[in-house]
């Protein structure tokens, strides 16, 4: 801070220097030869000269030098701001503009510049670190409960209004047949019905006399006792299905479940009472108490996580970065991120959002009032515009000794 404060006084500083030591010299009595006398005298006064003049060039830059408003050509910086305005303004528009970046870009190697930098050890710390800080917040608000219940809101509304479950079983047994994989689906139903039968025997007689009229079963002597004595029979033969592939009933099985799948896809009332028999189950279920449940438990577990500077998150990140930097060694996906990155760029940057940035750009100078935009511009140079002055003083005292011994010579 204190060499910041030194060099803002360095140009007044070196102005004093010369013309302190011009005013000593020319008041005092020469006490040593004479020509090194009028020497350092030609020295400090052609450096006073040119220190005066570079702070006059450098004050007229940026105000009125003395308050003098009669001087041409002072306050320059005001006197076009609007042009300089427009000048930025101008200058964003080139630099950003689609053709100016397909140029730049094309030229440039994307994936070689991430997987540098992503290299680097200390921004892989800084990676981590910013990941994680967002990680953290991310979860406090999950925490605090007005993210979790949007979240739960909005899946429980995508569950209930927007999946199509009837359509995507049938796909699933579609590409199953495809795959070859429906005897193994044949063979599992057949054993999770048996052990169904086993389970719930009570709650199976109970069912079928609900939906089947019991006056229309009594016809054939069938009560609950006897139908309940007849599920064990239920059971050994289903279990005898799933363990047999040459069983008869496995092919049917195998059938009912082709046909099942297609009669999904194709028949509207089928999908609505599936997608009644599972939003009954969701209901159930319980579906948001086991939501919330979950969301609880992978917040707390997240947080958990965080603290811990080693934690599985951190691993996590260090491994996808690790594989994707390992991935960009190889030359067609090196190529291949590059083209997709550079279209990403192009599509995103247009005439239209180029000139928006341009007016974000002007718009912020010009809320500046003209002391803060002088202030602005000076205090980005002022370093520069100092050692200006200090150079100034300096090469003019050089100069008019040079020119002293010019003249000797000439004697």
């Amino acid at each position: 801070m204190q060499a910041r404060k030194f060099s803002n006084h360095l140009g007044n500083l070196s102005l004093a220097a010369v013309t302190a030591g011009f005013l000593a010299l020319k008041l005092v009595v020469p006490v040593w030869d004479p020509f090194w006398h009028e020497a350092c005298v030609r020295f400090f006064e052609a450096g006073m000269v040119g220190g005066l003049a570079d702070w006059f060039a450098v004050t007229a830059l940026f105000r009125h030098p003395l308050g003098l408003r009669f001087i041409p050509h002072t306050n320059l910086l005001l006197k076009n701001r609007a042009q300089i305005e427009a000048s930025i303004g101008n200058l964003v528009r080139h630099l950003l503009s689609p053709a100016q970046l397909r140029e730049s870009l094309g030229r440039a190697s994307l994936g070689a510049f991430f997987q540098g930098v992503l290299r680097d050890a200390g921004f892989r710390a800084y990676l981590r670190d910013k990941l994680r800080d967002v990680a953290v917040v991310v979860a406090r608000q999950v925490a605090a409960g007005r993210l979790r219940r949007d979240l739960i809101t909005d899946l429980q509304a995508y569950l209930e209004t927007e999946v199509n479950y009837a359509d995507h079983l049938g796909a699933l047994l579609h590409d199953a047949h495809q795959r070859g994989m429906i005897d193994d689906i044949a063979e599992y139903a057949a054993e999770q019905l048996a052990e169904a039968v086993d389970r719930h025997a009570d709650t199976i007689v109970d069912y079928v006399y609900r939906k089947i009229d019991p006056d229309f079963l009594m016809q054939f002597f069938v009560n609950k006792d006897r139908l309940k004595e007849g599920l064990p029979k239920l059971r050994g033969e289903l279990a005898a299905i799933g363990a047999d592939a040459a069983h008869p009933m496995r092919a049917y099985l195998r059938d009912a479940v082709v046909n099942y799948g297609v009669f999904l896809r194709g028949h509207p009332e089928t999908q609505a009472h599936v997608k009644a028999w599972v939003l009954e189950f969701l209901a159930s279920v319980r579906l948001v108490e086991r939501l919330e449940g979950i969301s609880d438990h992978a917040t707390e577990a997240l947080v958990g996580d965080l603290e811990q500077r080693d934690g599985r998150f951190i691993a996590a990140i260090d491994e996808g970065v690790e594989h994707f930097v390992q991935a960009l060694d190889n030359e067609e996906t090196r190529a291949s991120f590059d083209q997709q990155v550079k279209a990403v760029v192009f599509a995103l940057i247009d005439e239209q959002l180029v000139g928006k940035l341009a007016d974000v750009a002007q718009a912020a100078m010009k809320k500046m009032d003209d002391r803060e935009f002088v202030r602005f511009v000076e205090g980005k140079v002022a370093d520069d515009l100092q050692y200006i002055r200090l150079n100034g003083a300096l090469v003019g005292g050089l100069v008019g000794l040079v020119l002293y011994l010019v003249a000797l010579a000439s004697r």
